[in-house]
Protein backbone atom coordinates (compact mmCIF):
# COMPACT_ATOMS: atom_id res chain seq x y z
CA UNK A 1 0.00 0.00 0.00
CA UNK A 2 2.79 3.04 0.87
CA UNK A 3 4.54 1.86 -2.28
CA UNK A 4 1.12 2.63 -4.27
CA UNK A 5 0.87 5.53 -2.50
CA UNK A 6 4.74 6.88 -3.37
CA UNK A 7 3.45 5.76 -7.28
CA UNK A 8 -0.04 7.52 -7.42
CA UNK A 9 -0.71 9.86 -10.16
CA UNK A 10 -3.83 9.95 -10.12
CA UNK A 11 -5.67 11.10 -6.86
CA UNK A 12 -5.09 14.80 -4.96
CA UNK A 13 -2.40 15.46 -3.01
CA UNK A 14 -4.97 15.49 0.31
CA UNK A 15 -5.84 11.34 -0.46
CA UNK A 16 -2.59 10.82 -0.89
CA UNK A 17 -1.36 12.29 2.91
CA UNK A 18 -4.62 10.75 4.61
CA UNK A 19 -4.15 7.13 2.95
CA UNK A 20 -0.31 7.67 3.94
CA UNK A 21 -1.20 8.46 7.40
CA UNK A 22 -3.54 6.29 7.85
CA UNK A 23 -1.32 3.04 6.98
CA UNK A 24 1.54 4.62 8.90
CA UNK A 25 -0.56 5.23 12.22
CA UNK A 26 -1.53 1.50 11.66
CA UNK A 27 1.76 0.06 11.57
CA UNK A 28 3.37 2.34 14.39
CA UNK A 29 0.42 0.60 16.33
CA UNK A 30 0.59 -2.59 15.43
CA UNK A 31 4.25 -2.94 14.88
CA UNK A 32 6.14 -0.49 17.03
CA UNK A 33 9.43 -1.96 15.80
CA UNK A 34 9.22 -0.72 12.16
CA UNK A 35 9.12 3.07 13.12
CA UNK A 36 12.15 3.26 10.87
CA UNK A 37 10.07 2.07 7.81
CA UNK A 38 7.69 4.66 8.44
CA UNK A 39 9.90 7.55 9.01
CA UNK A 40 11.82 6.82 5.97
CA UNK A 41 8.46 6.42 3.81
CA UNK A 42 7.07 9.79 5.07
CA UNK A 43 10.60 11.62 4.27
CA UNK A 44 10.23 9.81 0.58
CA UNK A 45 6.66 10.69 0.26
CA UNK A 46 7.87 14.70 0.61
CA UNK A 47 10.42 14.29 -1.85
CA UNK A 48 8.66 12.26 -4.14
CA UNK A 49 5.47 15.18 -4.59
CA UNK A 50 7.66 18.47 -3.94
CA UNK A 51 4.26 20.62 -5.49
CA UNK A 52 1.54 19.60 -3.03
CA UNK A 53 1.59 21.33 -0.03
CA UNK A 54 -0.02 19.23 2.31
CA UNK A 55 2.38 16.93 2.13
CA UNK A 56 5.18 19.40 2.75
CA UNK A 57 3.46 20.59 5.40
CA UNK A 58 3.90 17.77 7.35
CA UNK A 59 6.10 18.79 9.93
CA UNK A 60 7.91 15.82 10.08
CA UNK A 61 10.87 17.05 11.64
CA UNK A 62 9.24 18.32 14.74
CA UNK A 63 9.26 14.76 15.36
CA UNK A 64 12.98 14.30 15.83
CA UNK A 65 12.69 10.43 14.93
CA UNK A 66 10.32 9.57 17.86
CA UNK A 67 7.93 7.44 17.37
CA UNK A 68 5.36 8.65 19.85
CA UNK A 69 5.65 12.59 18.64
CA UNK A 70 5.03 10.95 15.12
CA UNK A 71 1.71 9.21 16.17
CA UNK A 72 0.45 12.17 17.70
CA UNK A 73 1.34 14.20 14.61
CA UNK A 74 -0.42 12.08 12.48
CA UNK A 75 -3.49 11.94 14.46
CA UNK A 76 -3.95 15.62 14.70
CA UNK A 77 -3.06 16.15 11.57
CA UNK A 78 -6.10 13.63 10.35
CA UNK A 79 -8.56 15.16 12.69
CA UNK A 80 -7.42 18.46 11.27
CA UNK A 81 -8.28 17.99 7.98
CA UNK A 82 -11.49 15.89 8.91
CA UNK A 83 -13.23 19.30 10.92
CA UNK A 84 -11.45 21.22 7.50
CA UNK A 85 -13.26 18.72 4.91
CA UNK A 86 -16.40 19.06 6.87
CA UNK A 87 -16.38 22.91 6.92
CA UNK A 88 -15.89 23.07 3.42
CA UNK A 89 -18.67 20.45 2.43
CA UNK A 90 -20.99 23.07 4.49
CA UNK A 91 -20.00 25.87 3.22
CA UNK A 92 -19.99 24.79 -0.78
CA UNK A 93 -23.96 23.28 0.09
CA UNK A 94 -24.59 27.47 0.06
CA UNK A 95 -22.48 28.21 -3.00
CA UNK A 96 -23.73 25.00 -5.07
CA UNK A 97 -26.81 23.46 -3.94
CA UNK A 98 -29.46 22.60 -6.44
CA UNK A 99 -26.95 24.44 -9.47
CA UNK A 100 -28.43 22.96 -12.96
CA UNK A 101 -24.72 22.02 -13.56
CA UNK A 102 -20.99 21.61 -11.58
CA UNK A 103 -18.27 21.28 -13.39
CA UNK A 104 -14.83 19.45 -12.57
CA UNK A 105 -11.33 18.35 -13.43
CA UNK A 106 -8.94 15.94 -12.52
CA UNK A 107 -9.33 13.78 -8.89
CA UNK A 108 -10.14 15.60 -5.87
CA UNK A 109 -11.27 13.53 -2.65
CA UNK A 110 -12.56 16.61 -1.26
CA UNK A 111 -14.56 17.51 -4.26
CA UNK A 112 -15.42 14.16 -4.78
CA UNK A 113 -17.20 14.70 -1.54
CA UNK A 114 -18.62 17.63 -2.29
CA UNK A 115 -20.19 16.38 -5.53
CA UNK A 116 -21.51 13.39 -3.93
CA UNK A 117 -23.19 15.06 -1.11
CA UNK A 118 -24.28 18.08 -1.68
CA UNK A 119 -27.94 18.03 -4.31
CA UNK A 120 -27.25 19.09 -7.47
CA UNK A 121 -28.79 18.30 -10.86
CA UNK A 122 -25.94 17.41 -13.07
CA UNK A 123 -22.07 17.33 -12.44
CA UNK A 124 -19.41 17.32 -15.31
CA UNK A 125 -16.14 15.59 -14.82
CA UNK A 126 -13.41 16.57 -17.62
CA UNK A 127 -11.28 13.52 -18.79
CA UNK A 128 -8.41 15.44 -17.84
CA UNK A 129 -5.75 14.66 -19.88
CA UNK A 130 -2.97 13.45 -20.37
CA UNK A 131 -3.24 11.56 -17.17
CA UNK A 132 -7.34 11.03 -17.34
CA UNK A 133 -7.77 11.34 -13.87
CA UNK A 134 -11.34 12.64 -14.34
CA UNK A 135 -12.14 8.90 -15.82
CA UNK A 136 -11.06 7.08 -12.51
CA UNK A 137 -13.08 10.05 -10.84
CA UNK A 138 -16.17 9.26 -12.82
CA UNK A 139 -15.77 5.93 -12.12
CA UNK A 140 -15.48 5.62 -8.12
CA UNK A 141 -18.43 8.21 -7.84
CA UNK A 142 -21.37 7.03 -6.36
CA UNK A 143 -23.83 9.21 -8.54
CA UNK A 144 -24.25 7.36 -11.86
CA UNK A 145 -27.55 8.89 -12.84
CA UNK A 146 -26.48 12.89 -12.38
CA UNK A 147 -22.85 12.27 -13.67
CA UNK A 148 -21.36 12.87 -16.73
CA UNK A 149 -17.57 12.09 -18.36
CA UNK A 150 -17.10 14.75 -20.70
CA UNK A 151 -14.00 15.44 -23.57
CA UNK A 152 -11.81 18.09 -21.94
CA UNK A 153 -12.33 20.52 -25.16
CA UNK A 154 -16.63 20.35 -24.28
CA UNK A 155 -16.19 21.82 -21.12
CA UNK A 156 -16.36 25.70 -22.89
CA UNK A 157 -19.42 24.59 -25.03
CA UNK A 158 -21.05 23.26 -21.49
CA UNK A 159 -20.57 26.86 -20.48
CA UNK A 160 -21.91 28.36 -23.55
CA UNK A 161 -25.07 26.31 -23.55
CA UNK A 162 -25.65 27.42 -20.19
CA UNK A 163 -25.63 23.54 -18.93
CA UNK A 164 -22.86 24.46 -16.03
CA UNK A 165 -23.41 27.28 -13.38
CA UNK A 166 -20.60 26.50 -10.98
CA UNK A 167 -17.22 25.09 -11.51
CA UNK A 168 -15.34 22.87 -8.23
CA UNK A 169 -11.80 21.86 -8.40
CA UNK A 170 -8.98 21.30 -5.75
CA UNK A 171 -5.50 22.46 -6.03
CA UNK A 172 -2.27 21.83 -4.87
CA UNK A 173 -1.35 24.83 -3.34
CA UNK A 174 -2.69 28.51 -3.25
CA UNK A 175 -2.04 31.45 -2.51
CA UNK A 176 -4.99 34.14 -1.74
CA UNK A 177 -3.69 37.17 -3.90
CA UNK A 178 -1.74 35.85 -6.53
CA UNK A 179 -3.39 32.32 -7.82
CA UNK A 180 -2.89 28.61 -7.52
CA UNK A 181 -1.42 25.76 -8.48
CA UNK A 182 -3.18 22.64 -10.41
CA UNK A 183 -3.60 20.05 -12.73
CA UNK A 184 -3.12 21.20 -16.14
CA UNK A 185 -5.76 22.40 -18.23
CA UNK A 186 -7.21 24.47 -14.64
CA UNK A 187 -5.97 27.98 -15.91
CA UNK A 188 -7.81 27.42 -19.83
CA UNK A 189 -11.55 26.20 -17.61
CA UNK A 190 -11.44 29.30 -15.60
CA UNK A 191 -10.73 31.63 -18.33
CA UNK A 192 -13.90 29.88 -20.11
CA UNK A 193 -16.01 30.15 -16.85
CA UNK A 194 -14.79 33.97 -16.51
CA UNK A 195 -16.06 34.51 -20.23
CA UNK A 196 -19.20 33.31 -19.26
CA UNK A 197 -19.32 35.04 -15.96
CA UNK A 198 -19.67 31.70 -14.19
CA UNK A 199 -18.08 31.19 -10.61
CA UNK A 200 -15.00 29.00 -10.13
CA UNK A 201 -14.47 27.19 -6.52
CA UNK A 202 -10.98 25.97 -5.06
CA UNK A 203 -11.53 23.92 -2.51
CA UNK A 204 -8.78 23.26 -0.17
CA UNK A 205 -6.91 22.47 3.19
CA UNK A 206 -5.62 25.47 5.11
CA UNK A 207 -2.12 23.19 5.24
CA UNK A 208 -2.12 24.45 1.14
CA UNK A 209 -2.37 28.15 1.66
CA UNK A 210 0.99 29.97 0.91
CA UNK A 211 2.35 33.20 1.86
CA UNK A 212 4.78 33.55 0.49
CA UNK A 213 5.03 34.65 -3.42
CA UNK A 214 8.55 33.05 -4.39
CA UNK A 215 7.86 29.71 -3.16
CA UNK A 216 4.50 29.66 -4.41
CA UNK A 217 5.41 31.05 -7.75
CA UNK A 218 7.93 27.40 -7.44
CA UNK A 219 6.14 24.42 -9.36
CA UNK A 220 8.25 21.73 -10.25
CA UNK A 221 6.29 19.65 -12.19
CA UNK A 222 5.84 21.69 -15.13
CA UNK A 223 4.37 18.91 -17.21
CA UNK A 224 1.31 17.84 -15.24
CA UNK A 225 0.63 21.27 -13.34
CA UNK A 226 0.36 24.82 -14.52
CA UNK A 227 0.17 27.75 -11.88
CA UNK A 228 -3.68 29.64 -12.76
CA UNK A 229 -3.23 33.18 -12.12
CA UNK A 230 -5.70 35.00 -9.94
CA UNK A 231 -9.26 36.23 -11.77
CA UNK A 232 -12.51 38.05 -10.51
CA UNK A 233 -14.28 34.68 -10.71
CA UNK A 234 -12.14 32.36 -8.45
CA UNK A 235 -13.17 32.04 -4.54
CA UNK A 236 -10.85 30.14 -2.15
CA UNK A 237 -13.02 27.81 0.08
CA UNK A 238 -10.52 26.94 2.88
CA UNK A 239 -11.03 26.37 6.69
CA UNK A 240 -9.13 29.54 8.58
Amino acid sequence: MLKDLIEDRIHGSQYILVKSLEECASLLLLHPDRSDEVFKFLFKLKETFPDMEIIQNFNLEYTKGDASKLLRLIQMTLSMILTENNWIEGEMEKYIKNARGVLTISYSQTVKSILEKVPIMNIYIMKSAPGNEGVTLYNDMITPNKTHLVEDNEAELLMKRHKVSAVVMGCDKFHTKLGFVNKIGSGLVVKFAEENSIPVYVVASNLKHVVDDLHFLNVSDKENLELVTISNNIHFIYYE
